[in-house]
């Protein structure tokens, strides 16, 4: 099995400028599982994460391979692994 980093959005920020356009920002967290291929991925991933106190439907933002010596887990953007 394959190791992937599963990024998902945590907050969604819409917000209008002056001129009436819409710009949709959203801040990421990742998690690292294993996983066959990345549909088994995004289930792996759905286990580590705390789906109602996300407060947003999961929305996974994009699937990337990762190193082999990376700790399977919940990442915030640039922490440590959190626990369960």
């Amino acid at each position: 099995m394959k190791k992937y980093r599963v990024y998902f959005a945590t907050k969604v920020h819409v917000f209008t400028t002056w001129f009436r356009r819409k710009e949709r920002v959203s801040a990421t967290d990742y998690v690292v599982v294993s996983g066959h291929n990345e549909a088994h991925a995004v289930k792996e991933a759905k286990k580590h994460i705390d789906l109602d106190e996300l407060g947003l439907p999961f929305h996974v933002t994009q699937i990337r391979e990762a190193g082999e010596d990376e700790a399977e887990g919940y990442y915030r953007q640039g922490d440590a692994p959190r626990g369960k």
